[in-house]
């Protein structure tokens, strides 16, 4: 039967703290899914957020940290896959506001059939966050012509002393090295299994 899932999630990681969350979404494909995660990271503190998301006819969420405090570092590490006529929305931002803070924003996804999949990730250093570091990195493996990946990264800067890198890519998989597998004995839907659990292996 169809479900509807509005959720929230608030994390505060006091100084010294190492906070991980492991969330896994796997709804149905009447169902529609709404989660947001809000993390608060003091001085010295670690937040790791890890998201799965399998299922659902929309999937919307967002991810929200604020590195408030001194060497805090957050990673926001999450896995997609949609098939069928989902849509799927993803708002990450990592708000640097402490000094010598750290923030990392990973997404990792596979789209099939006529799925639509839109992520939008922002890298914001605040004034005061001096030697402050943050990477956003979006790949998306499309195994149908009629998927639709959409990515927009953003870096927004108010400080001079910072590091900030974003990179977003969308493609098939490469057809020589699907070729090899192939010619190593794999059918052909073994081979691509193979290269959608190399890409998520790092999550």
């Amino acid at each position: 039967s169809a479900a509807f899932h509005n959720g929230i999630t608030k994390i505060y990681a006091k100084s010294g703290s190492k906070v991980t969350v492991i969330k896994v979404q796997s709804f149905n494909n009447s169902s529609n899914h709404f989660d947001a995660i809000l993390a608060l990271v003091n001085d010295n503190a670690q937040v790791n957020v890890i998201s799965i998301d399998l299922g659902g006819k929309n999937s919307i969420t967002s991810n929200h940290t604020y590195l408030l405090g001194e060497n805090a570092s957050s990673f926001a590490d999450t896995v997609y896959f949609g098939d069928g006529k989902r849509y799927i929305d993803m708002n990450y931002v990592t708000s640097h506001r402490g000094r010598r803070v750290n923030g990392n924003i990973l997404v990792k996804g596979v789209l099939m059939d006529e799925c639509k999949k839109l992520f939008r990730g922002t890298i914001d250093f605040k004034k005061g966050a001096s030697r402050s570091k943050g990477k956003e990195e979006e790949y998306c493996m499309l195994l149908s012509p009629k998927g639709k990946s959409h990515a927009v990264p953003l870096l927004l800067c108010d400080e001079d002393d910072v590091e900030g890198e974003h990179a977003a890519s969308a493609g098939r998989i490469d057809e020589d090295k699907l070729f090899y597998l192939m010619s190593r004995g794999f059918n052909e839907i073994e081979a691509k299994k193979i290269f959608i659990e190399a890409s998520f292996a790092p999550i």
